[in-house]
């Protein structure tokens, strides 16, 4: 028998895998007329109202932006939904009293001993859930590095650079003990008492750290996103907000094969064995049990409606704690030029109507 032949059989069933939740998901999507070439905004790029509602419309799994293809919370029958989140719909006219649990909890921050009026919100899920996307629309749309210090989970695996190369790859690195999750919650304390941090800088092609480090600075919103976030009570209890993004398993698994071999050097082999071997069965132990700690839980994904909810709720609470009342957003400079615009088109017309 041919070495292609003795193949790992997992390879044969991830690539069938692959191949048919691919053709449901083009059949699903055509039938819905949307459109899958919008990518997740980058920290730090300029985005605008109306560029953030059209990639957030399906940025994640194709799915329409009508409030009642997802709900902003588990459905009843989930035995690990927190209770008070149970019934949570975006509908426009009543999702704004659905919130009321979770503003009355950041209020909080205003009485706290150490007077920080710092947000500190966690962005949870299982790999290729999308939460890295949510993350950093959130960013974007609170007003990036002028109110938001972001922060990866990522960023903190243990430097394995003193390790050969093979064992590096036997890693279980969905396992929290593969994370400095010490160094992290120091970390949140520091910002959140006022001081600047050195967060560290992890290549995923050779499993180390890299020499170089980021400075991150105290800011009104701290946004930290993980897999394991909601698995470490230390860390858990530093997060003021908790959102879950919980995505059907195929299409994790193939977000996890195009990011992994598209970014971090893998090939399909390395994925798909790793998949079977670590992330499937981690994700069972540790990731959707996490779940029962979320405040919010976004079951399908998030869109435009969704993110609305979310930001001018955050927005709220952060000008009822901290007293300011005019939080300075990316859209500011835009919505100031698309007013003078329209006062130059009306002061125009009326100069024509003078002149007729």
């Amino acid at each position: 028998m041919s070495q292609r032949q003795n193949q790992n059989p997992y390879i044969w069933a991830g690539c069938g895998l692959l191949l048919g939740v691919s053709m449901a998901m083009m059949i699903q999507h055509t039938r819905l007329g949307g459109s899958k070439n919008a990518t997740a905004p980058s920290p730090g790029s300029p985005l605008s109202r109306a560029a953030l509602s059209r990639r957030m419309s399906d940025p994640l799994d194709g799915r329409s932006s009508s409030p009642s293809s997802f709900n902003l919370g588990p459905s009843n029958q989930d035995p690990a939904s927190p209770k008070k989140f149970q019934n949570l719909r975006p509908d426009p006219h009543t999702a704004s009293h659905s919130f009321s649990p979770l503003i009355g909890t950041i209020r909080e921050i205003s009485n706290r001993p150490d007077g920080a009026p710092i947000l500190v919100v966690g962005i949870a899920g299982g790999s290729g859930s999308g939460k890295t996307t949510l993350a950093q629309a959130i960013y974007t749309a609170l007003g990036r590095e002028n109110n938001v210090t972001f922060i990866s989970h990522d960023s903190y695996y243990k430097d394995l650079s003193s390790w050969t190369m093979a064992q590096r790859e036997q890693q279980n690195f969905d396992h929290p003990n593969s994370l400095d999750t010490d160094l992290l919650v120091g970390h949140i304390e520091q910002l959140r008492s006022g001081s600047s941090v050195l967060i560290p800088n992890y290549d995923f092609s050779t499993h180390s750290r890299t020499a170089e480090k980021t400075v991150a600075r105290p800011r009104r919103v701290i946004l930290v996103e993980g897999i394991l976030i909601f698995t470490e009570p230390r860390l858990t209890e530093l997060l003021d907000v908790k959102i879950f993004v919980d995505t059907e398993s195929d299409v994790r698994l193939i977000r996890r094969v195009t990011r992994d071999c598209q970014e971090r050097g893998r090939s399909l082999d390395q994925v798909l064995d790793q998949y079977m071997r670590t992330v499937r069965p981690m994700h069972n132990e540790f990731v959707e049990p996490s779940k029962r700690q979320a405040d919010i839980i976004v079951p399908v994904g998030i869109n435009s409606v969704a993110l609305s909810l979310i930001t001018d709720h955050l927005k709220t609470a952060l000008v009822e704690a901290t007293g300011v009342q005019y939080l300075k957003t990316p859209f500011d400079e835009e919505n100031k030029r698309e007013r003078g615009a329209m006062s130059r088109e009306v002061s125009a017309e009326r100069l024509d109507l003078m002149n007729e």
